[in-house]
């Protein structure tokens, strides 16, 4: 009898021992967490885990310190993990939805979202962030829905009437995305990407001079803005400044000479300074950045055309393949009744 007592007192201590070294490792976990170590606190919390391998909060925190490292199939595994402990703690299906959105996982980021809602967690941030997974799966019209109820919660924040702004613009209300942008701009007058989606509207409805009003300010907020570059090369073009378009080209490539949409949009001007081979020039460098932009097959095949190059036919039907909604027309004018014809 006295030795069962002593084997039962011994088994008690190297339990309490063992349950206090994985204790011991989670709190240095934490620790280093907090000072922003994340790669050391995820060893410790390993350490924990190798003794205590279902403990829901060193699996979360240790999810939450993959995200932060953004390694977030990672922190999606661990999350899930963690959620098989304890189904009914709602902030984890919060994070392992911004997880999943970050390896484009809309779906799935959506059901935790909406989950997470379910459970009655009816914060801005969790609509705020499942109308931006609707909005990336298409849904423009559950985007905008999701970003009413952020507002409601949340009135005077900028960030939300931006996006808001960008879901109504996609889904054709243009009157209703420009005033978005209005108040993102009045709320943060300091962000150079709420002048950018403006300007941006504008470009579509044709208010060219409106538009490089805007993104003069967003270039006096931050010069080194390609996308600025990009559309007010755009806007001037529309507006016969071909000067001025050239230098926001060259600029926008001087600043990302990998951005393929820079040198699509200067063999444009190139073309109408009646540049034809540095326009195809340019073109070639779009391709070779990005071999699936149907445009720069179908610009540089139409330039083939005017040099009666025989190959212009092969990019159009490049651009036809890529999905081009004009290329079959030059196809037949081009291509079925000879070049020149």
């Amino acid at each position: 009898m006295k030795g069962l007592i002593s084997t039962l007192v011994v088994a008690t201590i190297m339990h309490a021992a063992y349950g206090q070294n994985a204790k011991s490792y989670f709190d240095k976990g934490y620790a280093l967490s907090a000072k922003g170590d994340f790669r050391g606190a995820i060893d410790e919390y390993d350490k924990s885990l190798a003794i205590e391998p279902a403990n829901f909060f060193t699996l979360y925190d240790k999810g939450l310190a993959e995200s932060r490292l953004e390694e977030y199939r990672a922190a999606v595994n661990d999350f899930t993990r963690a959620i098989a402990i304890d189904p009914k703690n709602v902030p984890v299906y919060f994070d392992r939805g911004v997880a999943r959105a970050h390896i484009s996982d809309q779906r799935g980021a959506i059901e935790d979202y909406t989950h997470a809602i379910r459970l009655g967690y009816h914060t801005y941030s969790v609509y705020s962030y499942r109308g931006t997974a609707k909005q990336f799966s298409g849904d423009h019209k559950g985007a905008i829905a999701d970003y009413d109820t952020a507002l409601y919660i949340q009135l005077h924040d900028a960030s939300i009437y931006n996006y808001r702004g960008f879901a109504r613009d996609r889904s054709g209300d243009f009157k209703g995305a420009l005033s978005d942008y209005d108040s993102a701009i009045l709320l943060n007058p300091k962000n150079d990407t709420f002048y950018v989606n403006r300007g941006f509207v504008k470009n579509s409805q044709t208010k060219y001079a409106d538009a490089i009003s805007d993104f003069t300010k967003a270039a006096k907020i931050n010069p080194y803005n390609v996308y600025v570059l990009i559309n007010r090369g755009y806007a001037y073009m529309k507006l016969g400044k071909y000067a001025e378009a050239m230098k926001d080209y060259d600029r926008a490539i001087q600043l990302a000479p990998s951005q393929p949409e820079a040198y699509n949009n200067r063999s444009n001007i190139k073309k109408e300074m009646k540049d034809i081979d540095g326009a195809i020039a340019d073109l070639d460098r779009a391709i070779e950045l990005n071999p699936q932009m149907a445009r720069a097959y179908l610009n540089r095949g139409l330039l083939k055309v005017q040099k009666n190059d025989q190959s212009a036919c092969e990019d159009l039907e490049q651009a036809k393949s890529l999905h081009s909604s004009e290329a079959n027309q030059y196809i037949k004018k081009y291509c079925n009744t000879g070049m020149g014809q």
